[in-house]
């Protein structure tokens, strides 16, 4: 991939670098990077208020794109709002209070009376939520979202003192009340950064504090870690001078802080900069750009490794955070600072309100002395508090916990909850209690102490109460799938919200059952009361028969909920919303809770098991189970202190630590301090417990059945997913295969795919998804209509106008007079606004359709039930087609406007005869021309009609006068010349305002002016006022300059509409549709209605029919099959495509009525209706006689997000996760899927399954029938018991959800499931699968064919490995016993003609195994090496190994196969049984993963003595052996670790006999983990790595790829020499590298030529690739020199201008690991430094008016300095006597680009 330069450029490009050394040409090796699909994969999400107060936001991380949703609870719907790419991957976010009360779940917090950080708001900004982010810029931001448009305030606040006393002030109503009294034009801003702090250097770096992030409740503090070692925590400060001090400085300046003495930091310059992660600050005076800021940060580092943070709720009186933490085996050899920092903690002080280490000093003792304690490799949970007065952050608590834990859950405090944390672990959850003498001697256990015996409070008081933690664990709940199997499931996410005085808590594992969490006060306070009377029992004695055991009830319960797809993050609102962001699904989720779950567990719980769990025991014996049925309690000795409720909450553990007495997994108790006047008590020994030698642990596992689908939730709306894709290619449709594809569908008389496959966008066909959600992925460019109803016609219609329902705007209308009169009378109005907004929304509907032919028009009546029905009552005029029709305001009556007349047609309904105070109906009239004159074009909007004539001309424009019932003429102009198309401007705020008149007055004055847009004959378009048709306030010239010269196109259509907003003001466009498929797009101004803009769109050949949308977000051109969408998005008009099922000869926009579910619960809090049909982009579509309603299927949820999504997604679900995507050879159609899922399913399995779901059915069945013929008296008495034994019989028959469904269980460990699949896209038919042997996984593949052996038809080769097992990691490899070659060939099979139509039907493929190869141990006597020791070792221990990478070259009819760094590159030929293996190059430097082959032309002549062709080795057919002959094949091999290596294959001698053999003639000197090879041309390769590099390299020009003499003539050590230096010395250059921040997977080359073979010097190759994110890009050279010079020079322009949030306050950024804002070097991810690359998403950034990245003015600066540049370069060429070249503008540098890859600018 290479830039082209002309001759005669390069010779004068030369002389100018000899010339002027300070300005070198330009890089002819720069490439150009863009992004085609943008991960939608979701990384982070956080729940807060950042618009306006109360409302229901949310923010969403994308990798590096920084996203603002907020929902709208009254729709059920989610909308993007705001939309920024950072450049910089993002680690963490989170929330940051302002006040205390946010959303009032702060109030009382553990009682302690702490006040949030800013607790009395002075204005509305402080009751906005801040936002905290860390990401690889090394710094920690505080971010505040700000409106580009402040609310207005529609109507004065009420007075509080004249409130009416009666009206109860909830929640909801004071959280709407700023929406009640503002009018929100739109919520569209920016995030702005208003404080930082410097953490430590920038990159993927593990010691940089960043990964890990919690801030407190209460805004008090941000605690910042990274991986491992450095913990930071940042005070918040307050400024509460903020808004006093702005005041009167004004809005423009910095203020500065005079009595702050924290000042914030400064990133380490030079010397100054410490150690990596050190934090080092540099005082000054900062500016105070917020109500808080971060403070001077303090450092709380150990070494230890950060699994999880959280912040806590209500522990202390100060900010307390939690970490999950295990200590580095490195921080033994320290004990003194550890055994220091541990006594000066135990010997402090225990007291109330002080901190302390609860932590046993003996215990650390014994684990520095024994390394091979258990405790010092087990997790802790440790606690830190912040003391604000001393600045320190010290160590509260230290509890050991098991080994498997992995998350931390915050539990809100009093009154919502009782605090503490909870910890996940594999196998069970563990609640830990950090105050209970609070809950278990103080506030909850007063009514236990005042009833106490007085000689038993000491023990609890001075004891247990003020110095251990309660501690409960309860079993996690397992599918009844995995009861033959261990498996413990994983907490991946989880998500907890407050709702009055309770907290609902949701967890997922990663199976995707949802589970929900129980831990109520009362709950835990019977627990105190039980542990107190269970401790009085175990003082007194033994329980007498009389007196049975107390036990203790565990507080804590966890209850399966549903099953969603597994997620990366969950949130949960307080209304019940769920948002689920999907790990490897293609959608996310929208969700709505509508049932609180099962009350108790009998309910859901099939059966309880007895599992044995020895994960403490070094020996690790299987695990045991013992099946148990319901309710049955495991029996404990009377004498154990141990609760005899398995689950029950204990103190102590059921196990202790060896020789130190201290509870296992628990807390050590501090030493017992005395009291004054009385000896301390003392606690039981804990060599009273009863042990035996090998006591195991054992816990009851309930077991359950997931939901086959949603019980508790139900999905609202679905948001599109970028899920990991494994393997992906890109298709550009061009000349002959267009023609090829063509002819085959017209003889298969598929008119859909000839429309899709016709439009030349790229298409990408990927993998991803993993287990149950994989899929086969289909993008395309531009959004696709999904059909939803369809109805047949009576007759061929070619044109639809649908009417807006009049019965709707009446209803609308008197709702409105009854508002009003509420108000008048004193009423409330708050509500009655909240109300109105609610139906504002959804109220209007389109309930008539007009459908004309040229003969006439039919009505259609649109019922609300969906039923489509002749209209002949309403009067429309039906002999005559249609031109334009609409509903007159308030629904008074409707307007018909046929060739001949206008007609306005009155409309009554049945309510209105004799209801008062209703709008009189409109007057039935009929306009015709006093000359008879027929009307050519009109339009109609609200009240207002214009029409034009067709006989000599002439226009006229109606109105409905004052009273809007009466037609009457508001001027003509006779002598007009012929206007074919007229648009009037529609409103969509004229529909709201309307009714909102009589309540506010001021409204109905302030209405937009009516617009109308008249195009003419003499391609010219008026702007014009229908009131003032003669004083037109803008004329649009429709030039020749416009179409390339000649005659200008005549104009066919026009529509004026409302499209977008830019800073509050929306947009006014005016499109022209034009006969030769042209439309001219004008931008007016919304003042002046002056042309702004201008541009020519090219929609295709046949003439452009502009179609009205909604009038503010987007409209439609129709150009014969062509179909567009035009909008606006990121503040840049688009024309996307719009496809359709099925070609539609006319649209039109469509608004169906809402639809309202009754929600089965009476609640209060539940929402009782949920509207599911609003503000959805419908169009109704009219081809032939049918009549389809299609919904739009837009990528970004709502279709008013501006940034959603420009393609539209299709999805292939597949039986097994897919590995690799391959196409075939010669029907490009075919795509070959092949797929390995690990812990899968194969085809025994899914028989059993099928099997045991038929028997499970007919046993249903049975029961059925059999209670059918019971008694109804039995039927009646045993109907609970019945279902009960159903639920359980159908679970053990296997029934609950499919393993083809997805959701499913997970099958055995180390299992692996391929198959192999044939997809048509054609057709979009996917094939059966073909699977493999049990237990064998398919790790490479290829296709190709051997033409020579086998003929002409591919073949397919896997490359398998039986008893695969990927390993665990840490020192645990990948296993296998034995790899194989598995050959597939194509057979075309001819279906069965049905009805004597076979001649026309299409054949088919089908996959037939043709032979398995063994890759047998090797042996080195076929090799012609040396040694007999080495062959004998070989065949001593064979080495066993396993394709890993696969390649079929049919230029020479060889298959080649990567594997181990021992057996290396082998090559083998076809045979008839199996493979003949036939080369060998052993011992490569690392396991090999891809291979490529390229033909290269030697350098000079070619002679004798420089032979490339190998005729011993050689399979050439008889078209490939002149390529073969002419050039030398490379082999171009990507390695595990060690990045790239050449090889060639070196003929053999014939005078000596020799045969020819492999060898390595270059390699990468840079090391790197190489996912993918591709080759760009001859010398030029593209490398991907793990850590997110595209490298570009380059074989150089005089590298030796073979010997300077014949091998025959060279000795022993020649030889050797010859090979060391070509395998050693010979390096490949590095030409260019780029970083994309994310795990490239794979790359794919396509080649295109944009002028179809017109031009070959446009020809080009392009460079895919795809990410583990779901990204895809591009890299495209630079075709002209020009080009490549204004790009050289933009990149630096553009790394200085760019101002990242992320970053320091500065704005430059010093230094960026990930090489994507600036062109430094990445030492942290990238090995080398990334050059060469012009980033093009940057280069968009700057073509709009003001981003977060670039300023308005620094995109001033940019150009101006562009334009200098460009004088300078052109007064040095003019110097040297260089011709001039003109430099493109920033404009068309980024649409050339995008068009290379078929996409608009």
């Amino acid at each position: 991939m290479t830039t082209r330069t002309a001759p005669q450029a390069a010779a004068a490009a030369a002389v100018a670098a000899a010339a002027a050394p300070r300005h070198p040409p330009a890089n002819t090796d720069l490439i150009y990077h863009q992004t085609i699909i943008p991960t939608q994969k979701i990384t982070h999400c956080v729940v807060g208020t950042f618009t306006l107060p109360g409302a229901t936001d949310f923010v969403v991380v994308r990798h590096d794109t920084l996203e603002l949703w907020t929902l709208h609870v009254d729709r059920n719907v989610a909308e993007c709002i705001h939309s920024t790419r950072l450049f910089a991957n993002i680690y963490q976010i989170a929330t940051v209070p302002t006040i205390a009360a946010a959303g009032r779940s702060s109030a009382g917090h553990g009682g302690s009376g702490s006040a949030g950080i800013l607790d009395t708001p002075s204005s509305d900004s402080v009751a906005m939520q801040r936002l905290a982010v860390t990401s690889e810029t090394g710094c920690l931001v505080l971010l505040r979202y700000d409106l580009d448009e402040i609310p207005v305030p529609a109507r004065l606040a009420q007075d509080p003192t004249s409130s009416n006393p009666k009206q109860d002030d909830n929640d909801e109503d004071e959280a709407t009340r700023m929406r009640n009294t503002s009018m929100i034009t739109s919520l569209r801003g920016k995030f702005v950064r208003v404080s930082e702090v410097v953490l430590g250097r920038s990159g993927a770096r593990l010691t940089v504090p960043s990964a890990r992030l919690a801030v407190d409740p209460l805004g008090r503090a941000v605690f910042v870690s990274a991986l491992m070692r450095l913990k930071v925590l940042v005070p918040l400060r307050k400024h509460e001078e903020y808004y006093a001090q702005r005041g009167r400085r004004g809005s423009g300046g910095s203020l500065q802080e005079g009595a702050e003495e924290e000042l914030l930091m400064l990133p380490p310059r030079g010397a100054e900069a410490g150690p990596e992660g050190a934090v080092m600050s540099t005082k000054r005076r900062p500016a105070i750009r917020d109500l808080m800021s971060f403070g001077s940060p303090v450092e709380a580092h150990r070494q230890t490794i950060i699994f999880f943070m959280c912040a806590l709720d209500g522990a202390t009186e100060n900010a307390t955070f939690a970490t999950l933490e295990q200590e580095i085996p490195e921080a033994e050899t320290l004990p003194s600072s550890a055994d220091g920092s541990g006594n000066a903690a135990a010997t402090s002080n225990v007291g109330a309100g002080q901190a302390f280490l609860r932590v046993n000093s003996s215990t650390r003792q014994t684990s520095h002395g024994k390394s091979g304690s258990s405790s010092s490799r087990s997790k802790q949970l440790v606690v830190y508090a912040f003391l604000a007065g001393l600045q320190q952050v010290q160590r509260t608590h230290l509890v050991s916990v098991p080994a498997t834990a992995h998350r931390l859950i915050a539990v809100p405090a009093a009154p919502f909850g009782p605090g503490g944390v909870i910890v996940c672990t594999d196998a069970e959850l563990i609640w830990y209690d950090l105050l209970p003498q609070l809950h278990g001697g103080g506030i909850l256990g007063n009514s236990m102490s005042s009833s106490a015996p007085p000689l038993q409070t000491p023990l609890l008081s001075s004891g247990l109460s003020s110095v251990s933690l309660f501690k409960t664990a309860v079993p996690f709940p397992r599918r009844n799938d995995f009861r033959e199997q261990l498996y413990d499931p994983m907490i991946i996410s989880h998500a907890m919200t407050c709702v009055r005085n309770d907290f609902f808590m949701l967890l997922q594992d990663d199976q995707g059952d949802v589970f929900r969490i129980s831990l109520t006060i009362m709950d835990v306070q019977r627990s105190y009361d039980a542990l107190r009377m269970q401790q009085q029992q175990r003082r007194i004695g033994p329980p007498t028969g009389s007196v049975p055991p107390v036990s203790v009830p565990s507080p804590l319960t966890v209850t399966y909920f549903d099953t969603i797809p597994p997620t990366t993050v969950m949130v949960l609102f307080r209304r019940g919303f769920v948002f689920a962001a999907s790990e490897s699904s293609p959608t996310h989720g929208l969700y709505k809770i509508v049932k609180d779950g099962y009350r108790s567990d009998e309910e859901y719980i099939l059966s309880r098991m007895r599992m044995v769990d020895q994960r403490h025991d070094s020996r690790r014996h299987e695990d045991g189970y013992d099946e148990e049925t319901k309710g049955i309690i495991l029996p404990t000795p009377l004498n154990s202190n141990l609760p005899s409720n398995p689950s029950a909450a204990a103190v102590t553990e059921e196990e202790e630590e060896e020789g130190t007495g201290v509870p296992r997994g628990g807390m050590m108790l501090p030493p017992s301090l005395p009291k004054a006047g009385g000896a301390a008590v003392l606690l039981p020994p804990p060599s009273s417990l009863p042990k035996t030698p090998q006591q195991q642990k054992g816990r009851v596992v309930p077991l359950f059945i997931p939901h086959p689908s949603l019980r508790h939730m139900v999905l609202l709306e679905t948001y599109p997913s970028t899920p990991a894709i494994t393997s992906f290619l890109v298709t550009i449709p061009q000349g002959e295969q267009d023609v090829e594809i063509h002819q085959e569908r017209q003889q298969q008389q598929q008119q859909q795919q000839q429309q899709q496959q016709q439009q030349p966008h790229v298409q990408i066909d990927a993998l991803v998804g993993r287990g149950s959600d994989s899929v086969l992925f289909h993008a395309r460019y531009g959004y696709a209509a999904r059909l939803e109803s369809s109805f047949t016609l009576p007759a061929v219609f070619f044109h639809l106008i649908p009417l807006i329902s009049a019965t709707a705007m009446q209803q609308r209308w008197r709702e409105m007079q009854m508002e009003t009169k509420k108000t008048k009378n004193g009423g409330r109005y708050r509500s009655t606004a909240k109300n109105s907004s609610r139906l504002a929304s959804s109220e209007l509907w389109d309930d008539k359709l007009l459908l004309s032919t040229r003969q006439g028009t039919t009505v259609l009546s649109l019922a609300l039930t969906g039923h489509v029905e002749p209209d002949t009552l309403s009067g429309f005029v039906t002999s005559e087609h249609t031109i334009a029709a609409g509903t007159l305001h308030y629904g008074v009556g409707y307007v018909q406007i046929t060739p001949s007349c206008i007609v306005v047609l009155p409309y009554r309904t049945e309510q209105q005869q004799g209801a008062m105070g209703t709008r009189p109906m409109a007057e039935s009239a009929t306009w015709m021309h006093p000359h008879g004159k027929r009307i050519l074009a009109a339009a109609v909007s609200g009240n207002t009609i214009v029409v034009s004539f067709a006989q000599g001309g002439g226009i006229s424009s109606f109105d409905m006068g004052i009273s809007g019932t009466r037609l009457q003429q508001l001027e003509a102009i006779p002598s007009f010349p012929h206007a074919p198309a007229i648009s009037l401007l529609r409103d969509p705020d004229v529909e709201s305002k309307q009714f909102n008149a009589s309540l506010h007055p001021s409204l109905a004055t302030s209405s937009v002016a009516m617009l109308a847009a008249i195009a003419t004959a003499s391609h010219e378009v008026y702007i014009v006022n229908p009131k003032k048709l003669r004083e037109p306030l803008e004329t649009i010239h429709c030039t020749a300059d416009d179409n390339n010269g000649g005659i200008p196109p005549a104009i066919v259509s026009v529509l004026l509409t409302y499209l977008g907003r830019t800073g509050g003001v929306r947009r006014l466009f005016c499109f022209i549709g034009h006969i030769d498929g042209t439309v001219t797009r004008c931008e007016l101004d919304a003042a002046t209605y002056g042309v702004m803009d201008r541009a020519v769109l090219t929609c295709g050949s046949a003439p452009c029919q502009m179609i009205a949308g909604d009038g503010e977000r987007a409209c439609y051109v129709l150009c014969g099959e062509f179909n567009w969408r035009c909008d606006v998005r990121d503040g840049l008009p688009k024309t996307v495509p719009w496809r359709f099922p099925s070609p539609q000869v006319m649209y039109a926009s469509f608004r169906r009525p809402p639809t309202f579910n009754a929600s089965s619960t009476g609640s209060a809090t539940t929402e009782v209706e949920m509207p599911t049909g609003a503000r959805e982009e419908l169009v109704l579509g009219v081809a032939g006689n049918t009549l389809s309603l299609f919904a739009a299927q837009q990528s970004g949820g709502t279709s008013t997000a501006e940034t959603s999504l420009e393609y539209s997604f299709g999805h292939t679900p597949l039986s097994v996760a897919g590995r690799r995507l391959l196409q075939h050879p010669t029907r490009a159609e075919y795509l070959i899927v092949i797929g390995t899922e690990h812990r899968g399913y194969g085809v025994a399995a899914l028989r059993r399954a099928s099997a045991a779901a038929v028997a499970a059915a007919a046993e249903q069945q049975r029961r059925t029938q059999s209670n059918n013929m019971s008694d109804a008296a039995d039927d009646a008495k045993n109907d609970t018991n019945n279902n009960k034994n159903s639920n359980m019989n159908s679970a053990s028959s296997g029934v609950g959800i499919a393993l083809d469904k997805p959701q499913r269980s997970l099958n055995h460990p180390d299992h692996y499931v391929s198959t192999l699949q044939l997809y048509n896209k054609r057709t979009d038919r996917l094939d059966p699968p073909l699977y493999f042997q049990e237990r064998e996984a398919v790790l490479s593949a290829a296709v190709g064919s051997f033409v020579k052996d086998f003929g002409k038809e591919p073949v397919v080769v896997a490359g398998c490995a039986e008893q695969y097992t990927h390993g665990s990691g840490c020192g645990v490899g990948p296993s296998w016993t034995q790899g194989r070659l598995r050959a597939f060939r194509f057979v075309v099979s001819q279906p069965a003609a049905a009805g004597g139509g076979g001649s026309g039907t299409a054949s088919t493929l089908r996959l037939e195994q043709l032979h398995d190869t063994l890759i047998a141990a090797a042996e080195t006597s076929a090799e012609g090496l040396a040694g007999g020791t080495l062959a004998a070792s070989y065949r001593a221990a064979p080495l066993l190994d396993y394709p890993s990478a696969l390649h079929i070259c049919p230029e020479v009819g060889l298959l080649f196969v990567g594997l181990g760094p021992e057996n290396g590159l082998q090559v083998y030929a076809w045979g008839q049984r199996r493979f003949l293996r036939k080369r060998r190059l052993p011992k490569v430097p690392s396991r090999i993963t891809a291979i490529e082959t390229v033909f290269v032309s030697p350098p000079g002549a070619a002679s004798a003595t420089t032979a490339t062709y190998a005729p011993d080795l050689f399979r050439c057919g008889p078209n490939s052996g002149n390529i073969a002959r002419e050039k030398r094949l490379l082999i171009v091999c990507g390695t595990l670790d060690q990045s790239v290596f050449i090889a060639t294959v070196q003929p053999g001698s014939g005078a000596g006999g020799s045969m020819s053999f492999l060898m390595l003639v270059a390699r990468d000197a840079v090391p790197r983990s190489v996912t993918s090879v591709v080759c760009l041309d001859e010398r030029t390769i593209a490398v991907a790595d793990r850590f997110g590099s595209v490298a570009f390299l380059r074989l150089p020009q005089n590298a030796r790829l073979g010997f300077a003499e014949p091998l025959h003539q060279m000795s022993d050590a020649e030889l050797l020499e010859a090979e060391r230096y070509a395998a050693h010395e010979q390096v490949l250059q590095e030409i260019a590298v780029h970083h994309t921040g994310q795990l490239v997977t794979a790359l794919r080359v396509h080649d295109y030529d944009p002028s179809g073979g017109a031009d070959p010097s446009l020809a080009l190759r392009i460079l895919f690739y795809a990410t583990s994110l779901g990204t895809v890009g591009a890299y495209t050279p630079f075709v002209r020199e020009e080009d490549a010079v204004f790009a050289a020079h933009l990149q630096p322009l553009v790394a200085a201008h760019i101002r990242c949030p992320l970053q320091e306050g500065s704005g430059h950024l010093p230094y960026n690991a990930a090489g994507r804002m600036t062109a430094t070097a990445a030492a942290a991810v990238s090995p080398t430094p990334v050059h060469n690359v012009v980033e093009g998403d940057q280069a968009q950034l700057l073509l709009h008016a003001s981003t977060s990245l670039f300023s308005t003015e620094s995109k001033t600066e940019v150009e101006a300095e562009l334009a200098r540049q460009e004088r300078v370069e052109a007064a040095q060429r003019k110097i040297l006597g260089l011709p001039p070249r003109t430099w493109p503008v920033l404009a068309e540098l980024v649409a050339k680009h995008r068009a290379l890859v078929t996409l608009p600018p």
